[in-house]
């Protein structure tokens, strides 16, 4: 479920490629974490374009893989293996919900704007919940028979006694470990109320894992948004290859690095803007294959510094505007309301009152000269081309 208003930095972003023409960035890259959102100490989200924050990834144990789009039904083209996935309970000990088994397991599609952790086949919830405990919220009021309508759409919601009181720990591609919190896995619903606010309901309990079943259950698994809760991504769309870390979300002030085509750090980069000669030449350091990012020589200059915060910043700016006119909008508008269904969890799901509609691709844009009923729009991304008058 895609929330609506969003910035598209896909593989044909209009975005990153009007900032690598202007020479604003050094490659079609970006960098992303969402922050903690659940825990009484929330840290602040990270948003770099053309580069990577250091401080938050880029120096724990990581992995670097290419973006696959092929004949593969995931969209952002970041396909990955998940070995296993453990319950970690604060004595230590941790229990799997693959059961031992040396050779399950699950292929999944990292979409970073889909709400909620993860999509998990039927399967393997029944298994969570097998381990974990805990009374799901049926009959007792909610509209979708112990789903939420909230912003973690369609996620799980129980009753806050004996919930799930440990950490979840993914395994990815045999090589990195990521570890949700309990802060962040289990969280009151939260939902949008009609004035624009973000409401809380303390008396429910909602584990942020969707069980795809009935309708969905041939759909392929996803990792979404709330991974990067703990972990972080740096798309290359120049180098056709996506990394992953496991966040460092206590991190300090941030290590702003700037990233090359071929996925190098760069060293040098709009060092001479202001009085360029005909035999300037950008210098780049050799890409490491032991690493994602190679260390660089000496330390980058602050044009580059100064160009990663600015795309940052520009980012932030454009997603804020975009948020502030969507509130003022719906505020206007009637809430769609669920009062009165009783929807079983074998269901299709509703679609929310700000979400677009479910099971969508990717954002593309639109093609010149056609004009769509207001029913099949799917997400698009804005147009890049300037219109003659």
């Amino acid at each position: 479920y895609f929330s609506q208003a969003e910035l598209g930095l896909g593989h044909n972003s209009s975005f990153l490629s009007t900032l690598r023409s202007a020479g604003r960035i050094s490659a079609r890259a970006f960098s992303f974490f969402w922050g903690w959102v659940g825990s009484p100490n929330k840290k602040p989200g990270s948003l770099v374009l053309g580069g990577v924050d250091q401080s938050i990834g880029g120096k724990s144990e990581n992995f670097t893989t290419p973006l696959s789009y092929g004949k593969s039904p995931c969209a952002t083209g970041m396909l990955v293996t998940i070995n296993d996935i453990s319950l970690n309970w604060p004595n230590g000990t941790d229990s799997s919900i693959f059961m031992g088994s040396q050779s399950s397991v699950i292929q999944a599609c990292i979409v970073p704007n889909f709400a909620g952790l993860m999509t998990l086949p039927y399967e393997y919830w029944v298994k969570f919940v097998d381990l974990a405990g805990g009374k799901p919220a049926t009959g007792i009021g909610t509209p979708t028979n112990g789903r939420t309508i909230g912003i973690n759409f369609y996620t799980m919601l129980f009753r806050p006694e004996d919930v799930f009181y440990g950490d979840l720990i993914i395994s990815i591609q045999n090589g990195i470990r990521i570890r949700i919190p309990n802060t962040e896995l289990v969280v009151p619903e939260m939902t949008i109320a009609k004035d624009g606010q973000v409401e809380a309901n303390t008396l429910l309990r909602n584990i942020v894992i969707n069980s795809i079943q009935n309708v969905n259950e041939d759909d392929l698994p996803q990792l979404d948004r709330l991974l990067f809760t703990s972990a972080y991504l740096m798309v290359n769309h120049d180098a056709n290859t996506f990394t992953l870390w496991q966040a460092d979300a206590g991190a300090g002030s941030p290590e702003l690095k700037a990233v090359g085509e071929h996925g190098e750090v760069i060293e040098e980069f709009c060092a001479n803007t202001t009085s360029p000669t005909s035999n300037e030449t950008s210098s780049r350091s050799e890409t490491s294959p032991s690493s994602a990012l190679s260390p660089e020589k000496r330390d980058m200059s602050g044009a580059v510094i100064g160009g990663i915060i600015a795309a940052a910043v520009g980012g932030v700016a454009v997603l804020s505007c975009i948020t502030f006119f969507f509130l003022r909008r719906r505020r206007s508008n009637r809430a769609l309301v669920f009062e009165g269904e009783n929807i079983s969890m074998w269901e299709k799901p509703p679609t929310p009152p700000y979400h677009s509609r479910p099971n969508l691709f990717s954002p593309s844009e639109l093609p010149p000269y056609t004009e769509r009923k207001v029913a099949q729009m799917e997400p698009q991304e804005l147009d890049s081309r300037i219109l003659e008058r």
